[in-house]
């Protein structure tokens, strides 16, 4: 279960995980993250004037 949370929080972010197994030495996990996020466009919410009443 622990290894599916993992994947899957990686993916969200567009990276990816490889396990290598070697009978007698052990796994190595290669984990890959993009090196930025890419930029979301977030639209800004129009405030209200500040001044007289």
């Amino acid at each position: 279960m622990g290894l599916y949370i993992i994947q899957r929080i990686i993916e969200q972010h567009g990276g990816t995980i490889k396990a290598d197994s070697e009978y007698g030495v052990g796994t190595t996990f290669t984990i890959k993250l993009p090196a930025s996020a890419p930029k979301v466009e977030v639209a800004a919410e129009a405030s209200p004037e500040s001044g007289e009443s």
